[in-house]
């Protein structure tokens, strides 16, 4: 320790200011990197880049085109009284860094084909609160990393053998409050390392073991019908 007439010198305590400082020169780079006017660009709790849009009125596409291309959290909602009504295509490509994206309460109609092509690196996709109808298999190509998947709260009724086969490497798979009455056999082919499947709230009929031949029926969440 090191004293003068005004100061004294705490190694451990400048050190200290000199990491705070740091980590709130990168939060401010980063706020002003390309960014969406309606969005916000920061760090999140595990100091990724994350783009957050939750002000509405989003209508159409998605402005991806003028968000910085190292971002790894891309956030998407709106609230009741402002809408967004979105749809999403293959637009993420030169997101090259994107682990998780959440587009929710945004009326988002479909997947679209190829939409998460050329992404690789995601790992959770939240289509929660939209309007899908259905879902294919080529909705999930190139998603061979993917851990979760949220599709609650939309309007789909029914799902081919095999629609998330592309999906090897899924833990958790959520479709619950959707208008499903029946599961396609092998409709969870390539499954093998689900950890969670919920299909709670949905009108299922008749449902027996065949249905869940690629996952373990122990998994399932709120199913009494398996016979």
């Amino acid at each position: 320790m090191r004293t003068s007439s005004n100061y004294t010198y705490h190694p451990m305590i400048d050190k200290t200011y000199c990491r705070v400082l740091m980590v709130l020169v990168l939060m401010m780079s980063v706020a002003y990197t390309e960014c969406p006017p309606e969005c916000t660009c920061t760090l999140d709790i595990r100091g990724r880049r994350q783009v957050t849009c939750t002000q509405g009125g989003m209508i159409n596409s998605i402005p991806t085109l003028v968000m910085d291309t190292q971002v790894e959290v891309l956030q998407i909602s709106a609230p009741d009284e402002n809408q967004n009504y979105l749809t999403i295509g293959p637009i993420f490509q030169h997101l090259s860094h994107l682990e998780e994206l959440r587009i929710v309460n945004s009326n988002v109609p479909a997947t679209g084909k190829h939409s998460f092509w050329g992404v690789p690196t995601l790992k959770i996709i939240d289509l929660a609160r939209n309007n899908i109808s259905q879902v294919l298999e080529s909705n999930f190509m190139g998603l061979a990393n993917l851990f979760e998947l949220y599709l609650d709260d939309n309007r789909i009724e029914s799902m081919h053998s095999g629609t998330f086969r592309h999906l090897q490497e899924l833990r958790v798979l959520s479709l619950t409050r959707n208008r499903i009455t029946e599961l396609a056999p092998r409709l969870f082919l390539k499954l093998a390392k689900l950890q969670k499947l919920d299909l709670s709230g949905n009108s299922l009929e008749e449902l027996n073991r065949e249905v869940f031949k690629d996952v373990q029926v122990g998994i399932v969440s709120n199913i009494s019908t398996v016979e």
